[in-house]
């Protein structure tokens, strides 16, 4: 009798333990399902074909042309994104600029700036931003910083010096130095959420051209980039063989690209979703200016089986290595 109760006792401790453990799943399916999660990403250009200014004062820049805008955050015709909800955004811009005017944008309040100097040649504007609402629900670990250092170069250094971003912009998790610039992996104690990465693709890609050290085209007609050093491929999505990525979900992805080319023969790259031409990136030849970076970035919304590439411009060509032009991509959210 004695044992038939301490077997009880036992089974019915273990009974608590597993209704506890149901109670907890129920709760994060709960919570995945909360409608007021709010999805929150957009993509824009700014349209045209020409210059945008220089203006007398300095002007909020308006990028009419909408990729797209889950969540309806972004305006374009104010060109002002307003946080609908708490959380950490991601944002980004590029732009392409020639002529005799230099493009310059810092203050004092400014979080990030690009600049360049004047140019001889002429060319049209091809700018971009994008943005992306992250939702921490598990560990936390988002960063970005700045150089600082006031108004002036770092080096030229004798020797390989890893650069210090002094300026923090977000460290949450406080994984990043700014007096080591040095991420590091920070233990924490907070509970993963198990069935939120369990019920979600994963699709995240990285690759570089390959190509020795040497230049990749000139060609006579326009042709798909093969980036065939592949660095991550999670999912399998992107193809070293083909340079094309296909969808294997409907959601909306995340695209960059970047280049390194000379000056004989200009670069051009465009990025493509199916047969619609996306973005582009590109420069044109100059005696002075003998080697270009460039680059651009994109939030699609793609169907299942959509493709997604990059074409090299006829009579255009980039730098081909491990390490210089790269094509990469991730899934940001199933819908």
């Amino acid at each position: 009798m004695c044992n038939f109760l301490q077997e009880f006792g036992a089974m019915k401790e273990k009974l608590g333990t597993l209704e506890a453990r149901l109670k907890d799943n129920e709760n994060q399916i709960l919570e995945l399902k909360k409608p007021e999660k709010s999805t929150v990403i957009f993509s824009a250009a700014t349209g045209g074909n020409g210059a945008i200014g220089p203006f007398s004062t300095d002007t909020t820049l308006i990028y009419k042309t909408v990729i797209t805008n889950i969540g309806n955050a972004y305006s374009p015709s104010t060109g002002i994104f307003a946080a609908p909800v708490p959380g950490v955004y991601y944002f980004t811009f590029f732009y392409h600029a020639g002529g005799g005017h230099p493009y310059y944008r810092a203050t004092s309040d400014a979080c990030l700036s690009r600049e360049d100097s004047g140019n001889t040649f002429q060319s049209t504007v091809i700018m971009t931003m994008v943005a992306i609402l992250f939702y921490l629900e598990s560990t936390k670990v988002i960063f970005s910083a700045i150089s600082g250092g006031g108004d002036k170069a770092f080096g030229p250094f004798k020797t390989d010096v890893t650069l210090i971003y002094r300026n923090i912009v977000t460290n949450i998790g406080n994984a990043y130095s700014s007096s080591t610039d040095i991420l590091r992996i920070v233990p924490s104690t907070a509970k993963s959420n198990v069935l939120f990465f369990a019920e979600r693709t994963k699709v995240i890609f990285s690759a570089a051209t390959g190509g020795g050290n040497g230049n990749i085209g000139p060609f006579n007609t326009d042709t798909t980039l093969i980036y065939r050093t592949v660095k991550t491929n999670i999912g399998y999505a992107y193809s070293q063989f083909t340079g094309i990525f296909i969808a294997p979900v409907k959601g909306v992805y995340y695209f960059s690209i970047f280049y390194h080319a000379g000056h004989q023969h200009g670069a051009l790259l465009n990025l493509y979703k199916n047969n619609q031409k996306i973005l582009m990136t590109h420069d044109q030849p100059s005696d002075s200016d003998r080697s270009d970076n460039g680059g651009n970035a994109v939030f699609l919304q793609l169907q299942r089986g959509d493709q997604v590439y990059v074409r090299l411009a006829a009579r255009t060509y980039v730098w081909g290595t491990d390490y210089h032009t790269t094509f990469s991509g991730f899934l940001v959210t199933q819908m």
